[in-house]
């Protein structure tokens, strides 16, 4: 059986990528730089379908192929509303890595779409000044440096640049917006 993904609409818009350990700012941080930048953000696809599960319901191997699908469909239907960038509050590359993490293996059409969806720009987010919060979703409130470390060595495999952001809500747009004016 041949899995697919929807195809990445080819777009001017520039689409930045915000990973990060559960709860160290990326749904906050794409908020606010979507404001910053009068545009759009597009949500965590993976909270959004645990949402409409059972309560105490535990993300299941199964699952992994509909949040993918979810979080393209998502991203291509908000580039039709960003204006100059599109900020993506997690995508395949943050699934691959929880898929690693709880399954200790990623589905392979994961890690092929990869490189399929492009960023122009990885932003990691740092957990330092951010108190972790418990939601009923996240289970690792002392995981978030190791978590953190993978990633860092996950990106590097695949040869892709990142920024690290850390510091409060100000601080990390002002990172943000050099790091945009720079290039």
């Amino acid at each position: 059986m041949t899995i697919t993904l929807p195809t990445p609409k080819s777009t001017p818009i520039k689409k930045v990528l915000i990973l990060g350990a559960e709860c160290t700012g990326k749904s906050t941080l794409s908020q606010d730089l979507a404001n910053h930048f009068n545009t759009v953000f597009v949500s965590e696809y993976m909270r959004t379908y645990l949402q409409t599960k059972p309560a105490g319901y535990i993300c299941q191997y199964s699952d992994l192929l509909p949040i993918a699908q979810g979080q393209i469909l998502n991203e291509n239907q908000q580039l039709l509303f960003a204006h100059d960038y599109l900020f993506c509050d997690t995508g395949l590359f943050e699934l691959m890595g929880y898929a690693n993490w709880y399954f200790d293996h990623c589905p392979i059409f994961i890690i092929e779409h990869i490189k399929k969806y492009p960023y122009d720009y990885i932003l990691l987010t740092d957990d330092k000044g951010v108190d972790w919060q418990a939601d009923g979703m996240r289970d690792m409130p002392y995981g978030r440096a190791t978590i953190k470390e993978k990633f860092m060595l996950a990106l590097k495999d695949f040869g892709f640049n990142y920024l690290e952001i850390y510091g409060n809500r100000k601080e990390r747009v002002m990172q943000v917006e050099n790091l945009l004016k720079s290039s």
